[in-house]
């Protein structure tokens, strides 16, 4: 019953806070101008957010140096699909450069990237390589093109005001318009599946809705493709963690999803506050971080169930940002900067900033208490 009474609230505050999603000011994701501007005011003030900047420096540096290479897909792990990886990495990150530095190469960088993505998409059918019930057109599954367009959505955000009106019209009409309509019509049993990845596609599909301007996208990724909250990220809320924030598929794939939890919760605390997503289930989202800490080991090491991997830890950038998320914004609980500083690194987000200055102003003090693994 309380679980059907915090669906039906959510989907009471999507009907309430329904409005148009142009986004107005841009960026209008997971940055906003007013978060823009103050970390423009910070460079070169925080060691660890400029450590952060710099690794997405020499990424777009490198990107620069070289043409552009948007390959028609062939393969399930060799040059292609890392290649098409890389692009959407190099994509995102000289946009939000371009929003911090102003610096004119990285719109024309962008621009390049998407229109020849626009040119490419509408000549692709089924991916090659792409077996079992979901192969994706750029990559061979489904997921891997949810990241994709994670990445891109934010991308096309950061330089939509430096592109012209035509431009634009190519890249939502060649490209992300139709790549939407594959994942709610031709994928839509994972828009609407209970699993990681669905989450990771309900969120590309409300990213890019948001970035197009576009309800029906974001109301589909919500509550499912018939908009009835039968399916969609509320739902899967509900269905995939239990009151204590453990997700269903154990610590390794804990690490994995909450990631696009987070993701499409931050940009809705900026575009649909009225939902209080972070707040859902009693403050599920913050609990889950807290849980998956609580399943790693002295080292930060994931506890090995279920196809759990020993190089990811809570070093992970998925943790990364959902530890400076948790921090900036729910709480600032002095026992994550014990994590924080064993992490030795922040995520490139407006909280992963706050976060770099909390760890900066405790620095040369001994007041952080250690954080307090237990058994809950």
């Amino acid at each position: 019953m309380q679980r059907l009474l915090s669906l039906l609230l959510a989907l009471s505050c999507v009907v309430c806070s329904l409005r148009a999603s142009a986004a107005g000011a841009r960026p209008g994701l997971l940055w906003s101008p007013e978060e823009i501007a103050e970390a423009k005011a910070s460079l070169g003030k925080e060691p660890l957010f400029d450590a952060a900047l710099q690794e997405a420096r020499d990424l777009v540096a490198k990107a620069l140096s070289q043409p552009i290479d948007v390959p028609k897909p062939l393969d399930a792990a060799g040059y292609t699909h890392e290649r098409h990886k890389l692009n959407y990495r190099e994509m995102h990150a000289a946009g939000l450069l371009f929003k911090l530095t102003g610096d004119p190469r990285l719109v024309a960088f962008v621009r390049s990237q998407l229109l020849a993505y626009a040119d490419l998409y509408p000549t692709l059918g089924k991916h090659p390589a792409g077996t079992g019930h979901s192969p994706g057109r750029i990559f061979w599954q489904t997921l891997n093109e949810c990241v994709w367009l994670v990445n891109v959505s934010q991308a096309y955000d950061f330089v939509h005001d430096e592109l012209s009106a035509a431009d634009r019209e190519l890249i939502e009409t060649r490209l992300l318009r139709p790549i939407c309509r594959f994942f709610v019509e031709d994928r839509v049993r994972e828009l609407d599946r209970m699993h990681n990845h669905g989450t990771w596609t309900v969120t590309a599909v409300a990213l890019a809705g948001f970035a197009l301007g576009d309800d029906t996208l974001v109301d589909q990724a919500l509550l499912g493709s018939k908009r009835d909250g039968k399916a969609g990220f509320l739902r899967q809320l509900d269905a995939l963690y239990s009151p204590d924030g453990l997700y269903c598929e154990g610590a390794y794939y804990g690490r994995y999803a909450i990631l696009p939890f987070y993701l499409l919760g931050r940009v809705l605390e900026h575009r649909r506050p009225a939902l209080k997503v972070f707040a859902l289930r009693d403050g599920l989202l913050p609990k889950a971080l807290h849980t998956q800490l609580q399943l790693t080991d002295a080292n930060g090491a994931f506890l090995p169930f279920n196809d759990a991997l020993k190089e990811k830890s809570h070093r992970s950038p998925e943790i990364l940002l959902a530890l400076a998320e948790v921090y900036a914004h729910h709480g600032q609980d002095a026992a994550l900067l014990d994590v924080a500083r064993r992490q030795g690194a922040v995520a490139l987000t407006p909280a992963g900033l706050r976060l770099a200055r909390a760890l900066s102003a405790t620095a040369t003090t001994s007041a952080t208490p250690a954080y307090p693994y237990s058994s809950i």
